[in-house]
């Protein structure tokens, strides 16, 4: 067995042109990335950015905004909206003195490179000292209704946020003001800046000498990429910004208490210091806040506070992670950021270690399931506090189990079978609607058991609590006692009146939930109103396809405020198809790949109905509440569709597509920064 220096060596000669070419493009791309993002890396931003209404920039209209800045200020930027539409045309931005004699900044930008409730930033020509400027906002745009039009808009708030200076459209003063930010140079932000993306840079540089010049196995390197892209986004994607954090940030802190043993639901107040964190919003004041409050001492622990208690039909078992992480901090005293942390540090390790075992067990789709457990979205739910970490990463030892049983003719060991046993019972509890997925099992080859019998047993053991979750998710809950209403049958058992708590939080008989017009649709009304449903199902896919596609990569992060360049998003999926093109030792039967599509479009239909029944106001011509994340657990089973006999990607490629998918998510985390600094 060749040592690592041999190893080393060997691969250098072997690869010395190909690691020329890669350093040359990655100092490129680096580079490149950087200069982009400039004018905003490593500042403080100060300003309005309240988001209350909008105001479209057509070719009638200008827009303009007068305010006092801060001593230093050398760039500006307003928050922008496109309305979803095909914009076309150019805006305009004008930054001059109040007198409008000065000009400071003067630029066209194609109205279709701008993102989506993202801040557009322009650079002025000098740096300002405490003084008045004009901002002013104009394009050659055609306007129109709804997604018609071409014109992008502007972000506006109600409220006059810079001190009864002038906000005008077309010469006439408006109430309230733009939502614009000016950036000033920070000591602060620009350490916080070079410290992230030197780690960035560091660890991926060291992912990509590892791949050509060890070649480890596929599980290793992805494993450690995956956790190398979490650390960096442990720490770029804010405190309590992902969706419900604090809520999973609780949960795990009351769990705590039973690792080290206390009773009760009392916790620390030092624990729940949330100043400085802003819920749903990547903000630079929690950059600071780590700064300056990382290596602080635990405050006085002597005062507690007695949290909500956890609803009883919450399931604890996607916070274990979380909560070990959390104890440990407990146990040894650190303080609140450094406990915080610690907890988000465990549930990403619960996540890696699962995309090991995934990689390892799955004799097709390495590549393919390596580069999807390390899109933007995997990694900032699994860098998190939220559960999401857990249901992707058991998602895919579940379907690597299944294809592993699958294609590999050998016997299942009691030890795998005990790890696919304890992967579908962690998921099914976790969303329901995964479950269809353990069915899977039942269509492994009769071979790979050795007997009808042992398949039958093996089968049902790993399906019977995935089916008892359905049965009473589904079932029970939700469509018996409906049934039983609607043809006025008894009654069989008098808690079957009951309904789960949805997310109204409200809980009752079933004729508490029918009557009012702006409560949730209910599966009385889905009966009663069969072609009403079906068009609500049709208009709201043909709608949102497309979002939640693009969300369930990565499109909205943070607490879906931060929406990621779509030609980047774009690309994600394209290198995703590329991957499952790759010339596999084993291909999918077409009857198996129809499978996959069925049950990705039941998981999805029954997403669909549950946000109906759970979310939607019956005066929505929507259904409300989805989100892309929701459909991220299909994609290890949709992506392998497209692999095929004909048109295939020689396994030699894998280092390309590898480099390409770092190059990509180096891109988004500096955007990430960028877009964090000016919030």
């Amino acid at each position: 067995m060749k040592t690592v220096m041999e190893r080393i060596s060997s691969n250098y000669k072997k690869n010395r042109i190909v690691l020329l070419v890669f350093s040359f493009l990655w100092i490129a791309a680096v580079t490149v990335t950087l200069l982009g993002y400039r004018n905003t890396m490593g500042k403080k931003s100060y300003g309005n950015s309240d988001r209350e209404f909008t105001l479209e920039i057509n070719k009638d209209t200008v827009i303009s905004q007068t305010l006092k800045v801060e001593e230093g200020t050398d760039a500006v930027s307003v928050l922008m909206v496109t309305y979803a539409r095909r914009n076309k045309g150019t805006l305009n931005i004008r930054v001059t003195d109040d007198s409008g004699k000065k000009v400071y900044a003067d630029k066209s930008v194609p109205v279709s490179h701008i993102q989506d409730n993202a801040f557009l930033t322009v650079s002025l020509n000098e740096t300002l000292h405490n003084q008045k400027i004009v901002v002013r906002l104009s394009s050659d745009c055609k306007g129109g209704e709804g997604i018609n039009g071409e014109a992008p808009g502007v972000y506006c708030s109600t409220y006059n946020d810079f001190q009864g200076e002038p906000f005008t459209v077309n010469g006439i003063e408006n109430e309230g003001s733009l939502c614009i930010r000016y950036l000033v140079p920070d000591e602060h932000m620009e350490q916080f800046y070079r410290i992230s993306v030197a780690s960035s840079i560091i660890l991926l540089t060291i992912m990509m000498i590892v791949l050509l010049l060890l070649e480890p196995k596929y599980e290793v390197f992805f494993a450690g990429l995956a956790l190398a892209l979490g650390v960096v986004f442990m720490f770029i994607i804010t405190p309590m910004s992902v969706p419900d954090e604090k809520t999973h940030y609780e949960r795990s802190l009351q769990l705590s208490n039973r690792i080290i043993f206390r009773k009760g639901n009392t916790v620390e107040t030092t624990y729940l210091d949330y100043a400085g964190f802003y819920g749903h919003h990547n903000n630079s004041g929690s950059y600071e806040k780590l700064l300056n409050e990382f290596s602080f001492p635990a405050k006085n622990q002597d005062e507690i506070k007695d949290l909500n208690r956890i609803p009883k039909y919450c399931y604890l078992g996607y916070y274990v992670p979380q909560a070990i992480g959390i104890a440990t901090g407990r146990l040894f005293g650190l303080n609140m950021l450094k406990t915080f942390y610690l907890g988000r540090f465990t549930n990403l390790l619960f996540y890696v270690l699962c995309i090991f075992v995934a990689v390892r067990k799955t004799p097709v789709h390495k590549t393919l399931f390596g580069i999807l457990a390390s899109m933007p979205i995997f990694i900032q739910q699994a860098s998190s506090y939220s559960y999401d970490g857990f249901i992707f990463g058991l998602t895919f030892v579940v379907a690597a189990y299944f294809l592993k049983w699958f294609f590999v003719d050998e016997d299942i060991t009691v030890f795998e079978f005990a790890v696919a046993f304890v992967a579908n019972q962690l998921l099914a509890p976790a969303k329901s609607v995964y479950c269809v997925f353990s069915f899977l099992y039942w269509f492994i080859p009769e071979k790979r058991f050795g007997t009808r019998l042992k398949k039958l047993v093996i089968c049902t053991l790993i399906c019977f609590y995935p089916l008892k979750i359905l049965y009473e998710e589904i079932w029970k809950y939700r469509i018996k006692v409906h049934i039983q209403r609607i043809f006025g049958l008894a009654f069989s058992n008098p808690s079957d009146l009951l309904l789960l708590p949805a997310a109204s939080g409200k809980t009752g008989l079933v004729s508490d939930w029918v009557a009012p017009l702006n409560e949730p649709y209910t599966f009385t009304y889905v009966l009663q109103h069969p072609m009403e449903t079906i068009h609500l199902f049709l208009y709201t896919i043909r709608y949102s396809i497309k979002l939640w596609f693009y969300g369930s990569i990565g499109r909205t992060m943070s607490g879906l405020s931060l929406i990621l360049p779509l030609r980047l998003v774009q690309s994600f999926p394209l290198l995703l198809l590329i991957c499952s093109l790759r010339k596999e030792e084993h291909v999918e039967p077409i009857w198996l790949k129809a499978l996959f599509a069925v049950l990705c479009i039941v998981s999805a239909m029954m997403t669909l109905f549950g946000m109906l029944l759970g979310w939607t106001s019956t005066q929505s011509d929507m259904i409300e509440g989805i989100q892309g994340r929701y459909f991220s657990p299909l994609l290890p089973y949709f992506f392998p569709i497209f692999n095929n006999g004909r048109i295939t990607i020689s396994e030699k490629a894998d280092r390309y597509l590898i480099f390409t998918h770092i190059i990509l998510m180096f891109i988004t985390i500096v955007y990430i920064l960028s877009y964090t600094f000016v919030n």
